[in-house]
């Protein structure tokens, strides 16, 4: 009986011994850290009209004293317009800016244009002046809205003008020859749009197009 004690005392004592080494393979450092990255696109956001809304078909000083028949628009002795842009937005990249006047033409000859308020001998040097509002060599910065006027702390905008002077000149023999000028424009105006010269006759035209353009250039201006 006593042997049979000793025998599964040893069992045991063995069984004890086994398991510690057993479990000291399995001990170790483990050290862990997760880490993760994500992206979205850079916001570009800039919004360049291209429709320069100068002319009407019809104009108003307290009534109506210009209306086109044919829905055309029309210009005429004693009315104006204007037209103001603003290319809006602030895009994470940098970028660039440019003007360029697609198309032109005044062959009435008696109108008068304004940029920004300041008078303009022509609608030549209207589109020079407008070519020249944007270098396209200019640069700038990310998160900043186009055009920025930094100084005032706000987006510039521009305004074209134009304007047909009733009754120009400073005395009658000149304002009589002005006015005999602008009756044979009017009655040279052809309404019907199927006459052959339709097309041909006296008008006033200007598109242009305004392109933003993202650059991996530095920024190279202080506007």
């Amino acid at each position: 009986m006593k042997k049979k004690v000793l025998f599964l005392t040893i069992i045991v004592f063995v069984t004890l011994i086994s398991s510690f080494f057993v479990s000291g393979t399995y001990a170790k450092y483990i050290s862990s850290k997760e880490k993760s990255d994500d992206a979205r696109v850079a916001k570009w956001g800039l919004n360049v009209e291209t429709t320069v809304d100068l002319f009407k078909d019809s104009y108003f000083d307290d009534k109506t004293i210009v209306k086109s028949a044919n829905g055309d628009k029309v210009v005429a002795p004693g009315t104006s317009g204007e037209y103001t842009f603003t290319i809006s937005g602030a895009p994470e990249t940098n970028y660039k800016l440019n003007l360029q006047v697609l198309e032109y033409e005044d062959t009435v000859g008696s109108i008068k244009y304004t940029l920004d308020g300041v008078p303009v001998p022509s609608l030549s040097r209207l589109v020079f002046m407008l070519e020249h509002l944007y270098n396209s060599g200019e640069v700038f910065p990310a998160n900043q809205p186009a055009d920025y006027d930094i100084e005032n702390g706000k987006q510039k905008s521009h305004t074209i003008g134009w304007y047909w002077e009733f009754e120009k000149g400073n005395d009658k023999a000149t304002i009589d020859a002005n006015n005999e000028s602008d009756t044979k424009k009017g009655n040279a105006a052809i309404i019907d749009k199927k006459d052959k010269n339709y097309d041909k006759q006296a008008k006033v035209r200007l598109r242009i197009k305004i392109t933003a353009m993202q650059t991996n250039e530095e920024v190279n201006t202080t506007n």
